[in-house]
């Protein structure tokens, strides 16, 4: 992996989530709903066998655990580190993540995780939030892996996409400039 890659990424939609007012103006609910919509992306994708659909949606999953992170007053990295320096949770998902794990079953352990992290979320308890964070970004790692990709190249794919990108705040949601109308709000 290359970390040097992910932490400029991290930093990047850190700054653009802020610029965006995506870090104070929303909820971790928000964008809690937000990591489930890209979830749902591309796991659709993975049904309808479209790789670029799969390959957005895991990208675009980073980029709202980066944010949610930042939100929860931590950082992806250190929910990273805090999953990868528990020796008996690191060992634990090493037999999770093996290269025999299914693609479906790999999904079953995700929603695992993210359950984990909204429980944290609701309880406001910032080491389950971490635990949650870490380990989905870890089973989205693996999940790339299946689908010959890297976390690294779908994250920077989704940057890319987004950098660039306005739109307003309603409540409490980011809605790109191109769906603006559809909400009623002129861009």
């Amino acid at each position: 992996m290359s970390i040097q890659t992910l932490d400029v990424n991290f930093q990047r939609v850190r700054e653009w989530a802020e610029a965006r007012n995506l870090i104070e103006g929303a909820t971790p609910k928000d964008q809690f709903a937000k990591l489930i919509e890209e979830i749902s992306e591309f796991t659709i994708g993975i049904d309808n066998d479209d790789e670029a659909e799969i390959i957005d949606g895991l990208g675009d999953s980073v980029v709202v655990l980066t944010i949610l992170a930042a939100q929860t007053g931590t950082d992806i990295e250190t929910c990273i580190a805090m999953l990868d320096d528990e020796l008996e949770i690191a060992n634990h998902f090493t037999g999770i993540l093996s290269k025999a794990q299914s693609v479906d079953g790999l999904i079953h352990t995700l929603f695992n995780s993210v359950g984990e992290l909204a429980n944290g979320i609701s309880k406001k308890n910032l080491t389950k939030v971490q635990f949650g964070i870490g380990s989905s970004f870890r089973i989205i790692e693996a999940i790339s892996f299946r689908f010959d990709t890297t976390i690294e190249e779908n994250f920077d794919k989704a940057y890319n996409v987004i950098k660039d990108r306005k739109g307003k705040m309603i409540d409490g949601a980011f809605i790109k400039e191109a769906d603006l109308a559809s909400y009623g709000v002129a861009s």
